[in-house]
């Protein structure tokens, strides 16, 4: 008999993640059941997903009855067994809402975690059931930011796992258009967390007292194209050829063309070093830009500590100094040899299916 799984989600990080995770598991026939309950951009991630999947929405005053209304119906006609809930950022929504319906009626649930220590909006006291983690790292920061409270299993991650059925599609794509020696993109995040645009200010000043042949190019995160005016105003202050990517465009594919790859502390940053552990080739560098008190002090309240885990043995290059900038964005331009791929391998070669692990673990835990 399948285990039936309600999962929700309403950030773009955690619909990927849990997408994935029921695309592999459909794929592979395992005994699982799936409905899912979406939200914000979550709702054209999954929109070609083949499952019963329902729309609703917590941010309008106007839906607020109608959305919780939906979810009850569903507990009450579906009766899931396990729910595998969203990881979301900013405000309240379908995933912490799920997770009062989880603990009112005994169901039991779970996150992926796409993020060291990352626990999304849930607090101490409304915690999932299980957090599915990257590694022994993720294990730690999670149970030190939860006071040993989480419960957690050390799975990988199912999105990432799947790269390596399309990352040939994704080199071959080539979406950056690129007529400079070197394609330099900047990967957004939402406006609202403190720091993201003093960053990006401190980035076009930087690379604009530069001189090098290269275009640069925008990706705004998938929740705030609405703000991405903000960014094409410091676009057009500085004196390279600029190029906003549109939302359709695939970020894999443009992190796989990119020479240069700059984030805050996205989890484009895990992608690309996933994608380079899979990739066959030398892809582009990786910098983390992490300037300034506001932004790191986020970073260590959504991580438990101090830093970009991820960075950590040689996964990219963090700079917390205009002067760190500017030398990681010269070698760079000069070609300069990083060692990242290598350090990719060491860090990640971790042998097991991540969505394998999971699905044993309802087999034998959830029913």
């Amino acid at each position: 008999m399948s285990i039936r799984i309600l999962v929700t989600a309403r950030d773009p990080g955690s619909a990927h993640q849990n997408k994935v995770f029921v695309q592999t598991c459909l794929g592979r026939d395992y005994e699982l059941d799936f409905c899912a309950v979406v939200e914000g951009v979550a709702i054209q991630i999954f929109g070609n997903l083949s499952i019963k999947t329902s729309a609703v929405d917590l941010c309008t005053a106007s839906q607020i009855t109608i959305s919780k209304k939906r979810l009850d119906r569903i507990f009450s006609e579906y009766s899931p067994d396990f729910a595998l809930l969203g990881l979301s950022g900013i405000g309240y929504g379908i995933d912490e809402l799920a997770r009062e319906y989880c603990k009112s009626r005994g169901v039991p649930c779970g996150v992926i975690q796409d993020y060291w220590g990352y626990t999304g909006r849930f607090s101490l006291d409304t915690l999932p059931d299980y957090f599915f983690v990257l590694d022994e790292h993720a294990e730690r920061l999670t149970r030190l930011k939860t006071n040993s409270k989480a419960h957690c299993i050390i799975s990988g991650s199912p999105k990432h796992e799947a790269y390596q059925r399309h990352i040939s599609h994704w080199i071959s794509e080539k979406p950056l258009v690129c007529n400079r020696e070197k394609s330099v993109v900047f990967i957004g995040q939402p406006s609202e967390i403190s720091g993201i645009l003093q960053n990006f200010k401190i980035f076009i000043r930087t690379i604009n007292q530069l001189d090098c042949s290269c275009k640069l190019f925008f990706k705004p995160h998938p929740a705030d194209y609405a703000h991405k005016h903000y960014y094409e105003v410091l676009l057009k202050s500085q004196n390279y050829d600029y190029e906003i990517i549109s939302d359709s465009t695939s970020v894999e594919a443009v992190l796989c063309q990119a020479d240069l790859v700059v984030t805050c502390f996205s989890t484009s940053g895990l992608d690309h070093n996933y994608l380079q552990l899979y990739a066959g080739t030398n892809l582009g560098q990786l910098v983390y830009l992490t300037i300034g008190r506001d932004i790191q002090l986020f970073i260590e309240q959504v991580v438990g500590e101090a830093g970009i885990p991820g960075a950590k043995g040689g996964m990219g290059t963090v700079c917390t100094t205009e002067q760190q900038l500017i030398d990681a964005l010269q070698n760079c331009f000069s070609g300069l040899k990083s060692g990242y791929s290598e350090s990719v391998k060491k860090c990640l070669g971790r042998e097991g299916s991540p969505t394998q692990t999971i699905f044993k673990f309802l087999q034998s835990e959830i029913v």
